[in-house]
Formats: C-alpha cells, sequence, structure tokens
C-alpha cells in the first residue's frame, strides 16, 4: 500500500500517523518522539532570487521551532515572512517518522520555489520561479522508523506560499 504524504501543515502530517520530531530537540537522539514539530530559519537576500539559494554560510533574521499542531501553510499576500516582504528562504528541519516499512509519496505546493529532503536526499523539486505549483515525488520505499526530513522554501517577489 502506498502512503501519500503532502507537505504544507503539520497538522495534516500528523493526522496521517506520521510523527515529526523537532531537530532542535531530538538531532542527537531521533527515536526521541516526545516533542514534535520542525526548526526553522529563514534568510534575506538583497539579490533577486531564482532559485532556491545556499543559505550554508548565511546568518538567519529569524530562528524558530513550528510545534506540530501548529500550520507551515505560507499564503501571504503583500505581507511580510519574518519581516522581509521578497526575497526571502526558509529552511525547515526535523524528523519524520514512518510508522512501517513502504513506498511513500511527498509533495510540496508552493509560490515561489521549494525543495523536499529525506535523508539528504531530494524526493521533491518544486524549484524555481512560479505561482503556486504542487510537485509530487515518485514512490520512495522507506523502512520504519526516524528519517531525517528537510523543508527549503523561497520567494523572490510577490505572493508567497508554501
Amino acid at each position: 500500500m502506498q502512503r501519500s504524504l503532502i507537505v504544507g501543515a503539520l497538522v495534516g502530517i500528523c493526522a496521517q500517523g506520521v510523527k515529526i520530531a523537532s531537530e532542535i530537540r531530538t538531532a542527537k537522539n531521533p527515536d526521541d518522539v516526545c516533542t514534535q514539530g520542525l526548526a526553522g530559519k529563514a534568510y534575506a537576500f538583497d539579490e533577486p532570487i531564482e532559485r532556491m539559494p545556499y543559505v550554508g554560510d548565511k546568518e538567519p533574521i529569524k530562528v524558530w521551532d513550528k510545534k506540530a499542531g501548529t500550520s507551515l501553510d505560507w499564503n501571504k499576500k503583500g505581507d511580510t515572512f519574518a519581516g522581509v516582504a521578497d526575497r526571502v528562504a526558509a529552511v525547515y528541519e526535523g524528523w519524520i517518522y514512518i510508522p512501517q516499512d513502504d513506498e511513500y509519496t511527498f509533495g510540496t505546493a508552493s509560490d515561489d520555489g521549494s525543495l523536499l529532503w529525506v535523508d539528504d536526499l531530494i524526493l521533491v523539486d518544486n524549484d524555481g520561479l512560479h505561482s503556486r505549483k504542487e510537485v509530487k515525488s515518485e514512490p520512495t520505499f522507506l523502512t520504519e522508523g526516524m528519517h531525517k526530513l528537510q523543508i527549503d522554501f523561497f520567494e523572490n517577489t510577490g505572493a508567497m506560499s508554501l
């Protein structure tokens, strides 16, 4: 049986029996799923962004912990994110608990680009400049247990959503 997970709201993921454990509290021990959520960092850029930028050596403008049950959904029109209206990127990190060995399909819907990584492999490439677009991965076999999860997102100008 293939299972589908559309990333956009932590509520939706948890409702399907998949736990997301906070990277902040569980990075050293991914088996500890007592605290659920995702760690996030936002980055501002002066130049236009056309693809998810490298943020490894950049200082974040905001750092937070998204608790399970709170929305990861951005749907902004002219608003700001972390105090920035345009040219912003965010990286969410954590762990996802897979309840049984099976094939799973992941997806993102974003405006502009997004990437979804599991165990350091890009499963969803929804990168680039575009209006809100949904992209799903090919079915991917995952074993029961904890797997590293990362969701990257960027917005150049205009409306934004993830």
